[in-house]
């Protein structure tokens, strides 16, 4: 099969990084550093129809935004202070992996409406770099250019979504799924919600007696 698509995102990420000494406020993203000017998306899914009804999922989906902006106010990252009037840059990089069992609870030559339940793993980093001052547990001061947290969610958690596909030609299908991922664990807490809709052309193979 070939697909051909686009991407709307909107996020809402919100993190803090404590020092070895200190409990530092929590910085919006999207308000401090605006949205990103320059991001890379890739998304790759993959079905295995083990039976007409029965089938496996997998999705690999990442969205790395880089932004960079002359902050107003001073930001504590961890040990590290970033001066109001200098110019950061925020990276913030958002990958997950999904495996999931479908099946297909009504079906017709032309219409299929799936359930899906499975696993995802998620995995979120966020940077920051530009001119600051680090500050060590003793209290000394000193000028540091870099800062960074990385946080995962280390044990595999579930993911329930749907699926509905229409063949309204005889190569050509209209699709719509939806998905909710769902993370809370080790200070780690999140939701995704996931739409896609396409258009997909698929190849019928012809049989030696001319059968599709």
């Amino acid at each position: 099969m070939v697909n051909l698509g686009g991407f709307i995102v909107g996020t809402d990420v919100t993190a803090r990084l404590n020092g070895s000494s200190s409990t530092n406020p929590d910085i919006d993203f999207d308000k401090t550093f605006g949205n990103g000017s320059d991001n890379t998306r890739v998304r790759a899914d993959a079905l295995w129809r083990i039976t007409p009804n029965h089938h496996l999922r997998f999705l690999y989906f990442n969205n790395t935004a880089d932004r960079t902006r002359a902050i107003d106010r001073n930001i504590a990252w961890g040990d590290y202070t970033f001066q109001a009037g200098a110019t950061v840059e925020a990276r913030t990089k958002f990958q997950i992996y999904e495996l999931a069992y479908e099946y297909a609870f009504f079906r017709t030559p032309d219409v299929e409406v799936s359930g899906s339940l499975g696993v995802h793993y998620m995995k979120l980093s966020q940077q920051l770099s530009g001119t600051a001052t680090f500050t060590d547990a003793n209290g000394a001061t000193s000028a540091a250019s870099f800062a960074r947290k990385e946080n995962s969610v280390p044990v595999p958690l579930p993911v329930i979504g749907g699926r509905v596909a229409w063949a309204f030609a005889p190569q050509w299908f209209l699709e719509g799924q939806g998905q909710f991922f769902k993370a809370d664990i080790s200070g780690y807490d999140g939701t995704v919600t996931d739409l896609r809709a396409g258009v997909t052309w698929a190849r019928r193979k012809r049989r030696s007696d001319g059968a599709e």
